[in-house]
Parts: structure tokens; C-alpha cells; sequence
């Protein structure tokens, strides 16, 4: 596959590039800036755009919805190493069409297999992020969905103890977390906010 890659930290790019050759990809253009960017896809054809989200000279989405009139078939995926995730709905919610999302700390083999998808036609989002975007960018742990979930429906702190396997202190830490995480003040309010965000699953 023929790719672009751009990003403005030439020990980066350069990291991506050897990764991306390693797993038998083509790197044939590179740019170290929005505006590198923006001209070197004016007439470049390639199957694939690996582009870091936050580079210097410019918003990326504007650029890419743009480059994406040009280039309609073009898979695009991004790389980014923020955790927000307003910035990652914002990303798949362009008209960029933006196929792939990852973090820059990507492992080679999920590289390989967001490459895969995103030719074939399908979306991938690493599951870090796709759990930020769950999660509404609370960065909720396992353990803390765990018992999210039990206070839902209405456990109590001994209860939620015996069926995790944890002290009653444990569960108590992990309720004053999530309190803290979802900015209220008590355990009614906490099961309201996780219902209105979507992470109780009922």
C-alpha cells in the first residue's frame, strides 16, 4: 500500500515510517506541517494518509475535508496522542471521513490490523480510544465500571464486596472516585449522571 505520513516530530515520522515499511507498506511522501501537508496532497496519489492530529500551521480537519473532495477514495487515519474525548468525536464526526483512529503509542500488529480494515472499507478505533469515547472521556477503569454497574442496580457496598472479591473499603475508594470522576456528590446523583452519560448500560 502506498502511504503519506505526517507528523511534525521528525523522530516520530521517522519511528512511523520504519514501522510502517517493517510491515511491507510503501511510505512514498512525508510532511512536517499542516501546510506541508496540504501541498503535497494537491496531486499526490496514494492509497493511505497516517496523519499525527495536532501538527503546527494550521487545523487539520479543514485541510483533510478538503483534501477528501480531492481524493474521495483516499483512506485516512489518524494518529493522535491527546485524551479527549471531545476532540476524537470531533474527528469522526468530519466530513474528513476519517477511517482511522489511533494512539500514537499504537502497537505494530494493531497498526497492521486498522491498515487492514480501513482498506477493506471499515472504520477502526483502537480500543483505548473507543473506551474514552465509551466512557465520555471519564477514563473510567475496569474496576470502576464494575461497581458503577452493581450501585446501578442498587447493590450495597457489602454486596458489590462479596461478588468483586474486594474489601467494603476498596468499593467505598472506587464510589468516591467515581463520584469524583463525574463531578457530584452523592451516590443518587452518581447513578444519575452515569444513566445520563450513557455508562451503566441501563
Amino acid at each position: 500500500m502506498k502511504i503519506a505520513l505526517a507528523d511534525d516530530h521528525n523522530l516520530m515520522r521517522a519511528g512511523f515510517k520504519n514501522l510502517l515499511t517493517a510491515l511491507g507498506h510503501d511510505v512514498i511522501a512525508e510532511a512536517e506541517d499542516i501546510p506541508s501537508l496540504e501541498t503535497l496532497m494537491l496531486d499526490l496519489k496514494v492509497d493511505l494518509l497516517v496523519s499525527d492530529f495536532d501538527m503546527p500551521g494550521g487545523e487539520l480537519l479543514p485541510v483533510l475535508e478538503t483534501i477528501r473532495l480531492n481524493h474521495p477514495d483516499l483512506k485516512i487515519i489518524i494518529l493522535t496522542g491527546l485524551q479527549y474525548a471531545a476532540v476524537f468525536q470531533q474527528v469522526l464526526s468530519s466530513q474528513a471521513k476519517v477511517q482511522g483512529l489511533l494512539s500514537k503509542s499504537v502497537d505494530p500488529d494493531v497498526m497492521q490490523a486498522a491498515i487492514t480494515a480501513v482498506s477493506e472499507g471499515e472504520q477502526f478505533i483502537q480500543e483505548e480510544i473507543r473506551q474514552l469515547l465509551q466512557d465520555g472521556g471519564h477514563h473510567l477503569t475496569k474496576r470502576e465500571r464494575q461497581v458503577l454497574n452493581l450501585l446501578a442496580v442498587g447493590r450495597s457496598n457489602g454486596e458489590i464486596a462479596n461478588e468483586l472479591f474486594i474489601s467494603i473499603k476498596t468499593v467505598d475508594t472506587h464510589r468516591m472516585n467515581l463520584m469524583k470522576k463525574l463531578e457530584v456528590r452523592n451516590i443518587v446523583h452518581l447513578i444519575e449522571r452515569a444513566r445520563e452519560l450513557g455508562l451503566t448500560g441501563l
